[in-house]
């Protein structure tokens, strides 16, 4: 990945999360900083959690979120076991990581081209009504990290059933 961006001349500084928020907080963070583009290497919890930080929560959870930057783009370079979201872009199949990267270069090289799509997002509230988040294709509620987490341990077998 990182010969392709430097041969494109794509400047990009990465970071490597910690824990559980922390895509949510780096992401808000670099696009309060300016960025406009934030590209994440991770499965569709990780994304999710990105595009969290493309919102800003108000103290009144009814009122909905507004966006940090609304010209701002999320990348995805898909690394997760099922990368349901990225498998939705690319009509159900399991598009290779070049085919991500140089997605992520057209946009850099051309910021409004077609490889850019505007996309819904799930808002919810959960806590008792006092937790806002954001999600991209589902919210399982922990239902859907439990069960990666057993068919990551049936290993890659059956990983590779769907392909």
């Amino acid at each position: 990945m990182q010969r392709l961006l430097e041969s494109a001349r794509v400047t990009y500084e990465s970071y490597e999360t910690t824990g559980p928020g922390d895509a949510t907080v780096r992401t808000r963070a670099a696009l309060r900083e300016g960025a406009s583009t934030i590209g994440i290497v991770g499965g569709d919890g990780t994304l999710s959690e990105a595009a969290e930080g493309f919102f800003e929560f108000k103290q009144n959870v009814d009122e909905g979120p507004s966006r940090a930057n609304p010209s701002a783009a999320l990348a995805i370079f898909p690394a997760g076991t099922g990368d349901d979201f990225a498998r939705g872009l690319t009509g159900g199949t399991r598009a290779d990581i070049d085919h991500w990267i140089n997605v992520f270069i057209a946009h850099s090289q051309h910021p409004n081209n077609d490889h850019t799509k505007l996309i819904d997002v799930l808002y919810g509230v959960c806590n008792g009504y006092t937790q806002p988040f954001i999600c991209l294709n589902a919210s399982t509620m922990g239902i859907g990290g439990e069960t990666a987490t057993r068919v990551a341990a049936q290993g890659k077998f059956m990983r590779h059933l769907d392909r």
